[in-house]
């Protein structure tokens, strides 16, 4: 589920940024700017809104992953605690 996550928002993330460099660009140069200037343009907002998105990931990251699974995957990442040994079954 991770690869197919970390897939698709790629996918998501680079249609959404030329979607909006190319919009960007074909509007100035409707608007009369030089090709260079009007890719650069085109790019830069592109850029700004795979930005934006990127901003409002965090808080939707906090919002949708649970506290005590925050809390979990912080005391296994610790660095120095030994992890616990599993529940050995006794065999009778």
């Amino acid at each position: 589920m991770l690869n197919t996550s970390q897939q698709l928002g790629g996918a998501i993330g680079i249609a959404i940024a030329s979607s909006v460099a190319a919009s960007h660009t074909k509007a100035l140069l409707d608007a009369g700017h030089a090709v260079p200037a009007a890719l650069t343009g085109g790019f830069q907002h592109a850029l700004w809104a795979l930005g934006a998105i990127a901003l409002i990931a965090v808080p939707a990251i906090f919002a949708l992953v649970r506290g005590n699974e925050l809390s979990d995957a912080k005391r296994k990442t610790t660095m120095g605690e030994p992890e616990p040994e599993p529940a050995l079954a006794s065999a009778n």
